[in-house]
C-alpha cells in the first residue's frame, strides 16, 4: 500500500516481520522507510506477501509441501528475534 513518494538517492529502510506460519505456507509483512539522518524515519509503504512451498508430483504439478527442516529452523528463529522472551 503506497503513502508517500520517494525520490532517486533517498535512503530506503525496509522492515520484514513473519507474520503467518503454517506447514506449508507464510505470511511476511513489509514497511519501507525513508530514512533522515536530520529526523524521524517516514513511512513510505506496507506490503505482505503470502508464499507456498511446492514441490512437482510425478506429473510435474506443483503441490504444497511441508517447509525443509533448514527453512523451518530460520522461520523459528526469525520468531524468536522477533519475539525473544
Amino acid at each position: 500500500d503506497h503513502l508517500r513518494e520517494a525520490m532517486p538517492f533517498d535512503r530506503i529502510e525496509v522492515r520484514m516481520a513473519l507474520k503467518a506460519l503454517k506447514k506449508c505456507h507464510a505470511t511476511f509483512y513489509f514497511e519501507y522507510f525513508k530514512s533522515d539522518p536530520s529526523g524521524p524515519s517516514l513511512k513510505l509503504a506496507t506490503g505482505k506477501q503470502e508464499v507456498v512451498w511446492v514441490r512437482r508430483d510425478a506429473r510435474k504439478n506443483p503441490e504444497p509441501h511441508p517447509f525443509p527442516v533448514a527453512v523451518q529452523k530460520a522461520f523459528q528463529k526469525a520468531i524468536m528475534d522477533q519475539y525473544p522472551n
